[in-house]
């Protein structure tokens, strides 16, 4: 195969293979990860509890939530059924709506969340961040917006995909 058919990232090859081993790492079958006494999570099931803790002010409805976190609907009932029933989350609605779910943190998930970001910030975070030190806000910014760019473009894949009819005999 011709070497430049090979080379189509250029120079953003070791950028995308970094992203790529990041994302494998991050959703790898793991055994779940302690958090806080007796609590052990996923990685996902942390990010939608993560998510929950941080707006805990916002009356934001289940649906928003999937979206901004970028799960997949059917993984999100789960994790929150779960996270419901270790006591962590409570499930809400407005009187004038049954249908919208809205889930608060319990206070053992923000002192859960508490204790682990504490930990992962000295042991994950910190020295990621000192790798982006040098970085401007502006550096940040835009880099942040390039991978919400990557996200979105494989996000509308996903949705425009058609479903296969499939005879049933």
């Amino acid at each position: 195969m011709d070497k430049k058919k090979l080379e189509w990232m250029g120079r953003y090859r070791p950028l995308v293979a970094a992203i790529v081993q990041h994302v494998n790492t991050v959703s790898r079958a793991t055994p779940p990860l302690h958090m806080y006494e007796d609590i052990y999570l996923l990685p996902n099931e942390w990010q939608v509890l993560e998510y929950i803790v941080e707006h805990r002010e916002d009356d934001e409805y289940m649906n928003n939530m999937v979206q901004a976190l970028g799960i997949p609907q059917s993984s999100f009932s789960r994790i929150q059924k779960k996270l419901n029933s270790m006591g962590l989350i409570e499930r809400f609605r407005t009187s004038d709506n049954r249908k919208n779910i809205i889930l608060k943190p319990t206070p053992l998930a923000i002192r859960t969340y508490e204790y682990h970001t504490q930990e992962m910030f000295r042991k994950l975070f910190k020295p990621f961040f000192d790798e982006l030190e040098d970085f401007s806000d502006e550096d940040i910014r835009r880099f942040t917006h390039a991978l919400e760019t990557l996200s979105a473009g494989t996000q509308k894949d996903e949705i425009q995909k058609q479903p296969v009819l499939v005879k049933i005999e």
